[in-house]
């Protein structure tokens, strides 16, 4: 007679497709996390070259302005790529563990709420960090934009 694993099957599998799913948020989580100190790093980066540039300021006869508005542009970019948004992390584990204790969920209950509460978090973080990569791709086409007018002003002007 074959063995009947019905619920722990579904246990099983319920239990693999919520860690992914919590795997795939705590990722998302991080590569915000990750965009923020490469953003940082271009600020720093665009601060140095301001300084650079008004150190040359006169080497460039009078057209240092342009590269200086690109580098302000980048940083602004930047800055706006670190402004603090609110990710959701998922479901408050309080919270959530009250919900499942009054509505008497089940184990295959429970673990759909969750999945259905971290997909909504996931869905929730995705027009966050399409904006937060925006202003950071703009803060980098600024940069390189800067960079060029900088060498070619420099090269011209020498």
């Amino acid at each position: 007679m074959p063995e009947d694993d019905g619920p722990s099957a579904a246990a099983r599998v319920s239990a693999m497709i919520l860690a992914t799913a919590q795997s795939e948020l705590a990722a998302q989580l991080q590569a915000a996390a990750s965009l923020d100190a490469k953003a940082v790093g271009l600020l720093s980066f665009d601060g140095i070259l301001l300084g650079l540039l008004g150190f040359l300021q006169r080497s460039l006869a009078g057209t240092w302005w342009l590269p200086a508005v690109l580098l302000l542009l980048s940083a602004g970019g930047c800055s706006g790529a670190l402004v603090d948004r609110q990710f959701d992390v998922g479901p408050n584990p309080r919270d959530f563990y009250l919900y499942v204790a009054t509505e008497g969920l089940s184990e295959a209950g429970a673990s759909a709420a969750m999945m259905k509460e971290i997909a909504g978090a996931m869905d929730a973080n995705v027009g966050l960090m399409r904006a937060k990569v925006w202003l950071f791709v703009l803060g980098v086409a600024a940069l390189f934009l800067a960079l060029t007018a900088g060498v070619y002003l420099f090269v011209r002007a020498g």
